[in-house]
């Protein structure tokens, strides 16, 4: 479930609520997004680069009056979004797998509650198996975010860095159809090598979204595009899951291999189409600073961007320290709570998959709410700080009610949670947006992906250290506030949000900490 939140809020990354339409969500006419001064297109040339079947593709994916690789995204998001879904459905069936064989390799009786709940299975209880999968793809993916991001900066191999991506996601999933059950732990570990190959791919399709259009306005548009699309697949993708499911009364093994199935039938088309045709070669975007290294450059970078920020702007600098804690939280509960309802609660995988559906439609009026507090209130730190505390008091609250015999309140909690999710990514965005210098905005939005993934893998750690202890799951879901708490300190950090934007206006940085990239 980390990889859907994730696949989601990249979404929102890629240049998304550059603006005051801070939501992204607000037109997605493609047919009226021209682009003014795009960086490697012209108006003129748009009709002769495309394929002989551009006019072919769907109405919703193509992009008329814009580069190809407009449309590149947006069908390559189609196919991402059935990765997060196939991903979602593994889980349960992971953990009921890996308890079956915890349960065969001890002497506990079927009856003896205690003994079961204490067996382990490669060291850990299977219950901490989806937290700490999340753990290693976490540090894995932190390590080499800023290594992938050097190499599609500075070198020619941004399409090679994406074509090779989705051939692997595909080829995993082909693998993982035929061994699920009988290789549950090698499943496993594909899936963790699949969601450190699905952050490597986002970032390479973000480097060819932010590309689209240098005005803000027309980003917006794309963003709010590409963010619709996430949305309706990942919809169609599980009602094409919970429809079967529920007809032919599928056990959790078998709508997980139904899921990936239909990933795989959908992925090949988009990621083939995408980057085969759509997706083109890039130059480098600067050549590697002397006596730097492609292994070390983006590091340097991420270093010397925070030390000016630190030094320059401590209202950005207070902002970007809550946002790795509310960030990680909200990519942990999704995982987190797969765990939570399937063995605490003992749901079902179509009955999580039905949790999600509503977790993902909330998500939708959630950043409707959150663009409309900052419009109201002229204030996306506003905004962003209702929302954490709603995030804060629905957690709590999950926490303490949620019991096995009340199970049916899980799906309030997954609504409001949804809420929350779609509200605080899109404010993070616009907060980050218009109070960074204008200047070299690649620069700082490379600052803002990083933070916002940097931490990704502590609740989870915090999740099963507290399981392998022996405490109660409640305390795991409780244990998310503290990242929430933390990122609203961060918020109440910056202080005067106009005073803030100052530096967004005036564009002052002190030259001599600058690092030439």
């Amino acid at each position: 479930m980390e990889n859907q939140n994730e696949g989601m809020k990249k979404s929102k990354i890629i240049g998304g609520a550059a603006n005051d339409d801070a939501s992204g969500i607000a037109s997605t006419d493609q047919d009226n997004i021209a682009i003014e001064e795009p960086n490697h297109e012209t108006t003129e040339n748009y009709e002769a680069d495309r394929p002989f079947f551009f006019s072919y593709i769907p109405k919703f994916f193509r992009f008329d009056n814009a580069p190809i690789e407009a449309t590149g995204c947006s069908i390559n998001m189609w196919g991402r979004a059935t990765l997060i879904i196939a991903s979602i459905f593994i889980g349960p069936a992971l953990l009921e797998l890996a308890s079956v064989q915890a349960q065969s390799q001890s002497s506990c009786e079927l009856d003896d509650d205690d003994c079961l709940n204490n067996t382990k299975v490669y060291g850990f209880k299977p219950s901490s198996l989806l937290a700490n999968m999340a753990i290693m793809s976490g540090v894995v993916s932190t390590v080499f975010l800023p290594i992938i991001g050097a190499v599609i900066d500075h070198t020619p191999h941004r399409r090679g860095v994406g074509a090779v991506t989705a051939a692997s996601l595909t080829l995993i999933k082909i693998i993982e159809i035929g061994i699920l059950s009988p290789f549950w732990f090698s499943v496993a570990c594909l899936q963790v090598f699949s969601a450190i190959l699905f952050h490597l791919q986002s970032t390479s399709i973000y480097a060819y979204a932010s590309e689209l259009s240098d005005k803000s306005a027309s980003q917006s548009k794309f963003q709010a595009h590409f963010f619709l699309v996430l949305y309706i697949s990942s919809f169609c993708s599980l009602l094409g899951v919970l429809i079967p499911g529920k007809i032919l009364n599928f056990n959790d093994i078998e709508i997980a291999r139904c899921a990936i199935l239909i990933s795989i039938i959908t992925m090949i088309p988009c990621f083939f189409v995408s980057w085969k045709y759509l997706l083109r070669k890039r130059p480098p975007l600067s050549e590697i600073p002397e006596g730097k290294s492609l292994w070390t450059v983006g590091f340097i970078k991420l270093y010397q961007s925070y030390k000016i920020i630190r030094k320059e702007l401590p209202a950005v600098s207070w902002f970007l320290r809550g946002l790795i804690f509310s960030e990680a939280a909200n990519v942990g509960i999704l995982t987190i709570s797969t765990t939570y309802m399937s063995e605490y609660l003992r749901m079902s995988a179509m009955e999580i998959g039905l949790v999600i559906l509503t977790n993902l439609l909330a998500g939708v009026p959630g950043a409707f709410l959150g663009n409309f507090f900052c419009q109201k209130y002229k204030n996306p730190v506003f905004s962003a700080k209702l929302c954490l505390s709603l995030y804060t008091a629905s957690t709590t609250a999950a926490s303490l009610i949620l019991r096995p015999s009340n199970k049916q309140f899980v799906y309030l909690f997954g609504a409001l949670w949804g809420i929350c999710s779609g509200w605080m990514h899109p404010q993070h965005t616009t907060i980050f947006v218009t109070i960074i210098p204008t200047s070299d905005s690649m620069r700082w939005m490379g600052l803002f992906i990083f933070a916002c993934n940097i931490l990704s893998f502590l609740p989870p750690l915090v999740f099963t250290v507290l399981n392998e202890a022996g405490w109660s799951m409640q305390w795991g879901i409780a244990s998310l506030n503290i990242f929430f708490l933390l990122g609203l300190a961060g918020l109440f950090g910056i202080g005067d949000y106009t005073k803030a934007t100052e530096a967004h206006k005036n564009d002052s940085l002190d030259s001599s900490e600058t690092y030439d990239c």
